[in-house]
């Protein structure tokens, strides 16, 4: 709502001061408003229509969200985050294909392994009979 006070005082072309004497919230009229725009302090109820009324709008007007700044910062995000998306999508759609390409030789390097240590085993099981070692 601070958001939306901000924008309906600048439309009118008055300070944070002015809107403060204008809405009768006292001293200390500019700090207040700044703290309402900024969010950093809830409005209170009675001063809900005391604004309404400095800035020549219906309590409604006042009431209802604005939502211009702050869909627009969604959808940048939202923009953003589909960007990212897809840029993580294609590089795993490249690291699959990788991944197809290496299979083949993965395959053959555990055949490998496993035909090496089938040989260690055997060559250990004769070691462990006495039977001489075979030279390569």
């Amino acid at each position: 709502m601070g958001r939306h006070v901000r924008q309906l005082r600048e439309q009118r072309g008055l300070t944070q001061t002015q809107l403060g004497v204008l809405a009768n919230l006292g001293s200390g009229n500019q700090s207040l408003i700044a703290k309402l725009e900024a969010g950093q302090r809830p409005i209170r109820v009675n001063e809900v229509d005391a604004l309404a009324a400095a800035l020549g709008v219906p309590l409604a007007v006042l009431l209802e969200r604005s939502p211009t700044q702050e869909v627009a910062r969604a959808a940048a995000a939202l923009e953003r985050a589909q960007l990212a998306l897809e840029e993580i999508l294609m590089r795993q759609m490249d690291l699959d294909d990788e991944m197809k390409k290496l299979a083949p030789m993965r395959e053959r390097y555990i055949a490998e392994i496993t035909r090496c240590e089938a040989r260690l085993q055997a060559a250990k099981e004769k070691e462990d009979r006495g039977e001489p070692r075979e030279e390569a």
